[in-house]
C-alpha cells in the first residue's frame, strides 16, 4: 500500500512536470531525485528540447547510463560542488543558447530556400515540393485538389514601357492580391515563373477554386496598375486558368499542371483577361 501511494505520488508529480515544461520555453531543466524511473521518465520527455542537469544520488554506473540513454546532458552526484555546479549550469545554458540561434538560423535559411526573393511567396521548388505533399494526402482522403494558374496579360510590354523597376513592384502587387485572395490558411501562392503564378488548393472544388480566381482577378483589376501597352484594357488584368482533379496513387502531379495549363492557354488565345476551367482526365 505505502509503495502504491509513493508511485502515485511520483506520477502526480511527474505529470506536474510535464505540464509546466509544455507550457514554458525552458532553457534549462534541474531537478534532484534519488529515483532512477522517475528521473529518466522525465528525461526522455524532455531531452528533445531542453537541456537537461539531472542532480542525483545514484552514482553507480547503470544509473548513471541510464540517464544519459535518456537524454540527460550532465549530471553531478551529491554531496553537491557548488563551483562545480555553477559551471555545469553556465555551461548548459551557454549550449541553450547556441541551439536557439543555431535553430533560427536554420529556420531563416529554409525561408529563404522556399520563398520568392522578389514577391515573397512561395518559389518554384516549394510549390513542387507542396503539391507533390498534397497529392499524396489528398490520394489517401479522396479529397479534391485544384490549381491555378495565372498569368498577367501583355507583361512584357509592360516592362518595355515602364521598366524593370516598374515591373518588379507591379508583381509584387499582384502577389501580395494573390495572396489575401487566397482564403485558407493551406492555399499556396507561388512564383511559378517569371510573370506566372500558380495557387494550389487542397480540398476545393472546382466552384471553390473559380470563385478564388475570379476574387483574384478583380483584386488585380481594382488596383489600377496603368498599362497602356496592353491591348485589351488600361490596367494591368490576369489571364488564369483552373483545374480541379481528386488525386490517386497511380496518377502524378504533373497532369493537373499540364490541364490548368492548358486552361491558362486556352484563356490567353480567346482574348485574355479571362478565366477558363478545365476537369482533369485521369
Amino acid at each position: 500500500m505505502q509503495n502504491n501511494a509513493k508511485l502515485s505520488i511520483a506520477h502526480y508529480y511527474l505529470g506536474l512536470c510535464l505540464k509546466y515544461a509544455n507550457k514554458k520555453e525552458l532553457a534549462l531543466a534541474s531537478f534532484d531525485t534519488n529515483s532512477s524511473s522517475f528521473g529518466t521518465t522525465l528525461i526522455s520527455k524532455l531531452w528533445d528540447r531542453t537541456p537537461i542537469l539531472m542532480i542525483t544520488g545514484l552514482d553507480d554506473p547503470a544509473s548513471v547510463d541510464r540517464a544519459f540513454e535518456a537524454g540527460a546532458s550532465d549530471f553531478v552526484t551529491k554531496p553537491i560542488h557548488w563551483a562545480v555546479l555553477r559551471q555545469r549550469v553556465r555551461r548548459l545554458l551557454q549550449q541553450a543558447q547556441l541551439y536557439k540561434q543555431l535553430e533560427a538560423a536554420n529556420q531563416a535559411l529554409q525561408q529563404l530556400a522556399n520563398v520568392d526573393g522578389l514577391t515573397g511567396v512561395a518559389n518554384r521548388r516549394r510549390f513542387d515540393q507542396y503539391l507533390k505533399s498534397q497529392w499524396l494526402s489528398l490520394s489517401q482522403e479522396g479529397a479534391s485538389l485544384s490549381l491555378i494558374l495565372c498569368d498577367i496579360d501583355y507583361f512584357k510590354l509592360f516592362n518595355d514601357k515602364y521598366g524593370h523597376p516598374a515591373g518588379d513592384s507591379c508583381l509584387q502587387k499582384v502577389a501580395g492580391v494573390l495572396n489575401r485572395s487566397a482564403e485558407k490558411s493551406q492555399d499556396l501562392v507561388a512564383r511559378y515563373g517569371g510573370e506566372e503564378f500558380a495557387i494550389v488548393m487542397p480540398r476545393t472544388h472546382a466552384s471553390g477554386a473559380v470563385y478564388v480566381a475570379a476574387a483574384m482577378q478583380a483584386g488585380v483589376r481594382e488596383q489600377e496598375i496603368i498599362h497602356s501597352e496592353s491591348l485589351i484594357s488600361q490596367y494591368v488584368t490576369l489571364s488564369l486558368g483552373v483545374a480541379t482533379v481528386i488525386p490517386t496513387f497511380d496518377s502524378q502531379p504533373s497532369t493537373l499542371i499540364h490541364t490548368a495549363d492548358k486552361a491558362l492557354y486556352q484563356a490567353k488565345a480567346e482574348g485574355r483577361n479571362r478565366i477558363i476551367l478545365k476537369q482533369v482526365s485521369l
